[in-house]
């Protein structure tokens, strides 16, 4: 069912694709050749191969791994994975060496330009109803909310803020 499905893309906001391209594809590169090294190492000390890579894995290409671009082409990618139905998404803003301060422009970007695109989807989308709904819907087994680095605390039987003002 694909409305149970989650999606797990990496993510990158700039001001111009150009931009997002020049300071995230060496990151998400960097990360991609870190992983195989690590799985090598796995393979090496423990001979175990965590999956035999017969082509090469979607996760490593930025085609299929990498939501990069300006507010308008991230949120256009989202759009076009939201209207295949998935039940959500789980976005990683930090990749590989990047730089805390361009990772914290890029999610900056994201909230202040792509999420507020899709706000209206959220049910109680801010305020008391928001964090309500959050609590029930973690409760219930589901994911909740983008988690960039740490800046989402999950506190008891509340959800503590994005960004101040941005969310409750």
């Amino acid at each position: 069912n694909v409305a149970q499905t989650w999606v797990w893309r990496n993510i990158f906001v700039a001001e111009t694709d150009a931009e997002a391209e020049r300071l995230a594809l060496p990151a998400f590169q960097t990360q991609a050749h870190f992983r195989q090294l690590m799985r090598r190492r796995i393979y090496e000390e423990q001979g175990v191969l965590l999956k035999p890579e017969i082509v090469p894995a979607a996760r490593n290409d930025p085609r299929h791994a990498l939501l990069c671009g300006s507010p308008a082409t991230v949120a256009e990618a989202i759009a076009e994975i939201d209207r295949i139905g998935v039940g959500g998404l789980i976005l990683v803003f930090r990749m590989g060496p990047m730089p805390y301060e361009v990772a914290e422009h890029s999610i900056r970007l994201f909230m202040q330009k792509v999420a507020p695109e899709f706000r209206a989807q959220i049910p109680g989308a801010a305020g008391a109803e928001g964090r309500a709904h959050s609590v029930r819907w973690a409760v219930q087994g589901h994911g909740v909310l983008l988690h960039p680095e740490g800046q989402v605390g999950w506190h008891a039987d509340w959800i503590g803020p994005l960004f101040p003002g941005r969310s409750e």
